[in-house]
């Protein structure tokens, strides 16, 4: 087979030692100097393909493979005051919208999101009844077992290419691959690095996964690089590596898993980890975790792909294409759920998601926000294509302010609310829509809210903190398990110094009205957040 490349090209960083990588030797290349030329001799049948950027495709061409891709950065100045303000631009898209670079591609090149298997990848494939992938069983969001079952998003990747690929999903445990007691077709949540892939002997399919990572310490705890301890992991060497680069005089200890990290930092047994962004949100909302801080580290981001074993080069590019058939436009709703969507727990489809099963509360919310903005909401919904939501609502225009009166408007609003911003607020409810309102109003306060089921468990979040953890207790009277009155008795009894001191309010209406239809309660729940 003879593939057309220009010099430049072929010359670029790492572009040769890729292509080596790859299987295609420098026998197999027809060099020219100008990209035309490389077209003009496919288009004359004098060679059977070219290797070319992406954007220089045009629409008579057929994609046969896609292989590596190189950043492109937003080049500045040195010393740019703006570098880190676009650095958190980024880091904000990244978090806000994982898929965002993927979606743009998909808008810009719907046409080349598909790369048919050749028909040796095509025999290959035939040949397998079941896929095994291996996770991890502690990577938080990312993957976890429970139950003998495991969820996460590499999880749901992996059942989806099965199902792209037309083959059965089967899942077993990372440890007892490397153990030996089972074996694996692919191994999820491996470091996409050639290199690195090439020292273990590992095929890799093209990046699933762009992941963050954030700094994790206590709370107006100060870092010091030079003496601190770091808490890692030590089989993941990868980042261990990175971490004693970049802090070459800190004190590392190594731990297991990165709950362990976690529980050594609040223990003030290290002074900081570095996790990624998927695991570290899948602990951190625990209530033993509320004393740490996290910061989002600018320095250290990295991809993440599944890796084929025993250097199963076929495997890896089959699952690189059946990643590039998986899309995402919704799934919209039948006309017959349209009905009654807005009712609570209302579900067409019901959601698994990977701490448990949706509430089927999102929309309720929606609604009776919008009813209490005296708004109107719209839906366009097709079932298999996705949905349209329009809000809509008629209010007076403002009429703009001079600088005093926006200096004394301000002063008087949040004069109270600074005395709770930043604070941490334990909230003792067992009705799941209570609490996402509440959790929504406090947080838009700028409270740090906890959340505990019953008056036990607020008892339990309460007694296992530490001391003036909670600025305030607000408690639900009629609950399961132990109702509100009894858990302030015994909260009120314990023998710790903020017990008869912490505020405990008792957030049903007045009259004992417990409707979360009743405007009352929003008002309520508002007058306390104020």
């Amino acid at each position: 087979m003879k593939i057309a490349i220009t010099d430049s090209f072929f010359q670029a960083e790492e572009v040769e030692k890729y292509l080596e990588d790859i299987g295609i030797s420098e026998s197999q290349l027809v060099f020219f100097s100008e990209y035309n030329e490389c077209y003009e001799q496919l288009k004359q049948g004098n060679v059977d393909a070219l290797i070319t950027n992406i954007m220089d495709m045009s629409d008579d061409m057929k994609m046969l493979a896609r292989f590596n891709s190189i950043s492109n950065y937003i080049s500045m100045i040195l010393d740019s005051p703006y570098m880190n303000t676009i650095n958190d631009a980024i880091a904000e898209i990244k978090l806000d919208e994982p898929m965002f670079l993927s979606n743009l591609y998909e808008k810009w090149f719907p046409e080349r999101t598909t790369v048919p298997l050749t028909l040796e990848e095509s025999r290959y494939l035939s040949s397998l009844d079941t896929l095994t992938f291996a996770f991890r069983e502690n990577e938080g969001y990312l993957s976890h077992c429970r139950d003998g079952e495991y969820y996460g998003i590499y999880v749901d990747q992996a059942k989806l290419l099965c199902e792209k690929l037309g083959k059965q999903f089967r899942a077993v445990s990372i440890d007892d691959c490397l153990n030996g007691l089972e074996t694996a077709d692919v191994y999820a949540g491996f470091f996409y690095d050639r290199n690195y892939a090439k020292n273990w002997n590992f095929g890799i399919s093209a990046p699933v996964k762009d992941i963050n990572y954030y700094i994790i310490q206590k709370k107006e705890k100060n870092f010091d690089p030079a003496s601190s301890r770091i808490a890692a992991i030590q089989k993941f060497r990868y980042t261990s590596d990175y971490l004693e680069k970049q802090y070459p005089d800190a004190d590392f200890q190594y731990y297991d898993t990165y709950e362990d990290c976690l529980k050594a930092v609040e223990a003030g047994k290290a002074d900081m980890t570095i996790i990624n962004n998927y695991i570290a949100e899948y602990y951190l909302g625990m209530y033993q975790f509320s004393d740490l801080s996290v910061q989002l580290s600018n320095d250290y981001s990295h991809m993440f792909c599944f890796a084929t074993s025993d250097n199963d080069q076929v495997l890896a590019s089959i699952l690189t294409k059946g990643l590039s058939m998986i899309t995402d436009t919704g799934i919209g709703m039948s006309e017959e759920f349209q009905e009654h969507m807005f009712e609570p727990f209302s579900q067409e489809n019901q959601v698994v998601t990977p701490v448990g099963v949706g509430t089927g509360l999102g929309l309720t919310i929606v609604k009776r926000m919008c009813d209490l903005m005296h708004m109107t909401i719209a839906v366009s919904s097709k079932l298999g294509v996705g949905t349209t939501f329009t809000l809509t609502g008629e209010y007076e225009l403002a009429v703009e302010e001079s600088e005093d009166q926006k200096s004394s408007i301000l002063e008087e609003s949040t004069l109270d609310e600074m005395k709770l911003e930043n604070h941490m607020i334990l909230v003792c409810e067992d009705h799941p829509l209570n609490q996402e309102i509440i959790r929504r109003i406090l947080e838009k306060k700028g409270m740090i809210v906890t959340i505990a089921e019953d008056g036990k468990k607020g008892i339990e979040a309460f007694s296992q903190s530490a001391i003036r953890t909670y600025a305030a207790i607000l408690m639900d009277i009629r609950m399961p398990v132990m109702d509100g009155l009894e858990a302030t008795k015994e909260i009120r009894g314990l023998q710790r110094s903020d017990a008869k001191s912490i505020p405990i309010i008792d957030i049903k209406c007045k009259k004992g009205i417990d409707n979360t239809n009743n405007q009352e309660y929003y008002q309520f729940i508002q007058s306390i957040a104020r």
